[in-house]
């Protein structure tokens, strides 16, 4: 019973697995097969010669076997695993294409976002699962890593991915199959949009305030000034169209001095009183 239900979840892997490990699963699917053929034998028959145990022979066999995958196809080393842990549990999708486009792997995240198991989607198209990308053809026709953005409405309404692609080559440098990688980017795009909407509004507001800058014509006895038309205004005037300054009006210690005398002599005579009673 437990020989068999070992085999049997051995047999379920064997068939999950790429081709690229039809050779790791066969040495390992023989190495466990042959006890049990042997003990069968044994068991039940036929036996070519009667009286054999051929279950130790099958073990030893098995010894042999799997020495030789261990050996020449590094068997139990951490890429299926680094696999399952990295691509299996990857919050983007990754699909991989073969040289006809046609989808030969995907992890859950892909189908998840077509809303499909990956049952539905391996040996599928990948043009009748991205028919909203117009020029899918193009894209998938570049021969360098590239990236582009589509709307999903279709498939997930709202949301907006980002689609890299990567070239895949093998140990020649031959063009073997191409991947993609899926990556949600709604909220990074409203991020964006608000971003712009923010610098809109500033800009917008700086252009609405009033500036003053350049040389300015300015009359040499009466003060006013001109602007760009040739008109003339008082300086008061002038600055006040152009900027959001108010004048409130005041008297330089000179003009106090011209034009009021009385005045300031008293506002010294203060001060000098001030500073002498400190």
């Amino acid at each position: 019973m437990i020989p068999a239900t070992g085999l049997y979840f051995l047999l379920k892997t064997v068939f999950k697995s790429g081709s690229f490990y039809v050779p790791h699963n066969a040495a390992i699917l023989i190495g466990a097969a042959l006890p049990i053929i042997g003990n069968i034998m044994y068991v039940f028959g036929p036996n070519p010669i009667p009286g054999l145990d051929w279950a130790p022979v099958g073990f030893a066999l098995s010894g042999v076997i799997l020495t030789l995958g261990i050996l020449h196809f590094n068997l139990f080393k951490l890429t299926p695993i680094a696999h399952t842990l990295l691509v299996k549990n990857m919050p983007d999708g990754m699909i991989v294409l073969d040289t006809s486009n046609q989808i030969v792997d995907l992890n859950p995240a892909s189908a998840a976002i077509f809303r499909l198991t990956p049952k539905q989607m391996i040996g599928q198209k990948i043009n009748q699962f991205l028919s909203m990308l117009t020029d899918l053809d193009k894209f998938l026709l570049l021969e360098t890593s590239s990236q582009t953005e589509f709307d999903s409405s279709i498939i997930n309404p709202g949301h907006i991915f980002e689609l890299r692609l990567s070239v895949l080559q093998d140990q020649f440098d031959q063009v073997v199959g191409k991947s993609l990688v899926l990556r949600d980017i709604t909220e990074r795009k409203k991020n964006e949009a608000e971003r712009e909407r923010l610098i809109a509004e500033l800009r917008e507001a700086l252009a609405q305030v009033k500036t003053l800058s350049g040389l300015l014509p300015i009359c040499a006895h009466c003060k006013n000034v001109r602007d760009d038309q040739g008109y003339w205004y008082e300086v008061e005037e002038y600055i006040h169209q152009h900027t959001d300054t108010d004048f409130s009006h005041s008297i330089c210690p000179d003009c106090l001095q011209k034009y009021y005398p009385e005045i300031a002599q008293r506002l010294k005579a203060r001060k000098e009183k001030e500073s002498k009673s400190k």
